[in-house]
């Protein structure tokens, strides 16, 4: 704020009065008291800054049927100046989403009219995806060497038999695995790797 000097005197720039956009004063610039008025204007800032949107870097679930998998996630925006931009996302979290790989493309508008654009992938993994992944999760495992080797065997059967386009085939094996993992003792597995293995 600029401050005036109000004191009394024959020189210097003394501040009279304010009328709306009006600035009145004296000032003895050229060796006479004068009265001079000038006007000034208000500019509001313009709101330029586009919201600002965080999205994951990606999503992955695992397909739950041949149409795929219901995925969601989270996306959210900030602004500088808008407490609460619109923000809109397609396809929207909670959608099915099909196997392989889907872009999500997210839009956000503040008040002021500026936008913003976000992506990110949402993969769904495909039944040989998830056999190949679960004949890894059984190798990390370091189980006993027989035991290993014959669950390992029967997810590679479940692989043959899903690829020749045989998936009932491709189920009773799994179902097998399955049953097979159910009768190890804890002394074999440990709990939450036999949890892991069941719901895999």
């Amino acid at each position: 704020d600029e401050v005036f000097d109000v004191t009394s005197g024959t020189s210097g720039q003394y501040l009279n009065d304010i009328d709306g956009n009006r600035i009145v004063y004296t000032d003895d610039r050229n060796g006479d008291l004068e009265i001079y008025m000038t006007t000034f204007q208000f500019r509001q800032s313009v709101d330029t800054t586009p919201p600002t949107i965080a999205v994951p870097a990606a999503v992955a679930v695992d397909a739950t049927g041949p149409g795929g998998a219901v995925a969601g996630y989270t996306v959210t925006v900030s602004d500088d100046t808008d407490p609460a931009p619109a923000l809109s996302c397609a396809p929207a979290s909670g959608s099915l989403f099909a196997i392989g790989d889907t872009t999500v493309a997210c839009t956000a508008r503040d008040a002021s009219g500026n936008t913003a654009t976000a992506s990110f992938t949402v993969h769904v993994a495909s039944a040989a995806e998830q056999l190949a992944a679960l004949r890894s999760h059984v190798a990390s495992l370091k189980l006993r060497p027989l035991v290993a080797m014959t669950l390992d065997a029967e997810l590679r059967l479940a692989q043959t038999a899903l690829a020749a386009g045989h998936p009932k085939v491709a189920c009773t094996w799994l179902a097998v695995f399955e049953l097979e993992v159910r009768l190890l003792p804890p002394s074999v597995i440990a709990a939450h790797d036999f949890t892991d293995l069941v719901a895999s």
